[in-house]
């Protein structure tokens, strides 16, 4: 799925539920089983997680739970992990 997972939790939660501990703990492990088999995503677009690492940081910013901010700082982390992996344009392997 990639970061297509994050363009439908932005389309189904709203501004305030993005905002809820709670409801920020049931998607992270969302967020991260979509990148961790990066061989399954079938749009080359949803590999980078671009739009995935905008909704943890925004998330980041409003949340105020420290254990909701460490869960989202290691999914951040995570993300960014992710994204280093991916081969760059011109790069030689």
């Amino acid at each position: 799925m990639g970061d297509a997972a994050a363009i439908a939790l932005f389309k189904i939660f709203t501004a305030d539920q993005l905002k809820n501990p709670q409801t920020i703990e049931s998607f992270l492990p969302i967020l991260r089983d979509a990148f961790s088999e990066r061989q399954f995503i079938a749009e080359e677009s949803d590999k980078k997680p671009a739009i995935t690492l905008f909704l943890l940081n925004c998330i980041h910013q409003n949340a105020s739970d420290a254990q909701v901010l460490e869960d989202i700082r290691q999914t951040i982390e995570f993300g960014k992990q992710k994204d280093a992996q991916l081969p760059r344009p011109g790069a030689t392997p």
